[in-house]
């Protein structure tokens, strides 16, 4: 089931027809999808930093809320974030791009836990964060018709 998801979410979010108007106006791709786990880029460019010099924190937040959000996806899940939590340990300043990978740590009927971390193409974990989703089963023909 999960590879015909991922299938699905590789070419929708990687696609001049994105799922996500939003992260796809960021530039966040999907770089690689399994079942429970999804990694992701965000493009460093002049739009996603702020004043200081560093990537902007909401554009921090978002990559990890969608990568978080996508992760459910693969598992035919879909549903709002209820809780999140998201500890910086540095900024990201000087790097080409952010990745975020997040995983299921636990799935239920109705309530979905996610871990994850961001990182630069250095490797360099620079936030570590979990969230929770209130989920509800989607279909494959359900996720294409929304």
């Amino acid at each position: 089931m999960s590879a015909e998801y991922c299938d699905y979410l590789m070419k929708r979010y990687n696609s001049d027809d994105p799922l996500d108007e939003y992260s796809a106006g960021l530039g966040i791709r999907l770089v690689e999808c399994r079942d429970g786990w999804v990694k992701t880029v965000l493009p460093v460019t002049g739009k996603v930093i702020n004043p200081l010099g560093t990537v902007h924190g909401g554009c921090l937040f978002s990559l990890a809320d969608t990568t978080a959000g996508v992760t459910n996806m693969t598992m035919g899940k879909m549903g709002p974030t209820i809780s999140s939590n998201l500890d910086f340990m540095h900024a990201f300043s000087g790097c080409r791009n952010v990745y975020c990978e997040a995983e299921i740590t636990h799935s239920g009927r109705s309530i979905s836990f996610i871990s994850l971390k961001l990182y630069d193409d250095r490797g360099v974990v620079g936030a570590r964060g979990s969230m929770v989703y209130r989920v509800q089963s989607v279909s494959l023909e359900e996720m294409k018709g929304r």
